[in-house]
């Protein structure tokens, strides 16, 4: 989310400030028009990459909700053939479905606040874009009054302006904005205690299949 981040910062109000401090906007207007382009081209990849994302995930909880589903039909039906180690499997594999449920819907969770972030940013992109372009006769009328280029030049020389992103200065107009800090998420490696986490969930799992055995021969014996 980086990039949507960052593109998020670049709005209306900075945009027209940055533009209202130059000396020369008509020599800047089209290098802005040009980044701004190139963003909201971004931004679109960012929506598809998201929505692709989204669809997955939703796939892969429906496709562990019907494991689920067919593993606990599995066992109720083993039991009730008398087949106790069957049933137990089957009980055992329900379990690590739900696993998968729970962490599908985590998932799913994250991917459709990306797809949201990515819409808005998005839409946000293409209005500040098309403001612009309308913006642009009274841009260039306004840089008729400008100062002469050879001025202009020698300045922009002078403060190495021209060596910056045009966007990375509209984003550090307003709050004195340092930097865009990318956030990206790390997982750390903790071998330590891994094994002993991994043991826990076993027999949680396992006390788990006991009470949902015993509670199927309760029901089977009450039918």
């Amino acid at each position: 989310m980086g990039l949507i981040n960052r593109l998020k910062r670049i709005t209306e109000q900075r945009i027209d400030a940055f533009l209202d401090g130059l000396e020369d906007p008509e020599a800047m207007y089209p290098l802005l028009l040009k980044e701004l382009e190139d963003h909201a081209k971004k931004a679109g990849k960012a929506v598809v990459k998201a929505q692709g994302a989204v669809r997955n995930t939703q796939r892969n909880m429906d496709e562990a909700e019907g494991r689920r589903l067919r593993y606990h039909s599995g066992a109720k039906l083993a039991l009730k053939m008398n087949d106790e180690l069957t049933s137990r499997d089957a009980l055992r594999a329900e379990l690590l479905a739900e696993e998968d449920i729970e962490k599908a819907q985590v998932e799913l969770s994250r991917a459709e606040d990306a797809l949201h972030q990515s819409l808005s940013t998005a839409q946000q992109l293409n209005r500040q874009l098309n403001r612009l372009e309308e913006k642009k006769d009274e841009i260039l009328n306004r840089a008729k009054l400008a100062e002469v280029q050879e001025e202009v030049n020698a300045a922009a020389k002078a403060t190495g302006t021209q060596q910056n992103a045009v966007l990375d200065q509209v984003s550090k107009l307003a709050g004195k904005v340092k930097g865009f800090a990318t956030r990206d998420e790390e997982f750390d490696d903790l071998e330590e205690g891994a094994d002993l986490e991994a043991r826990i969930r076993k027999l949680e799992r396992e006390a788990e299949i006991e009470r949902r055995l015993s509670a199927m021969r309760d029901q089977s014996g009450a039918s």
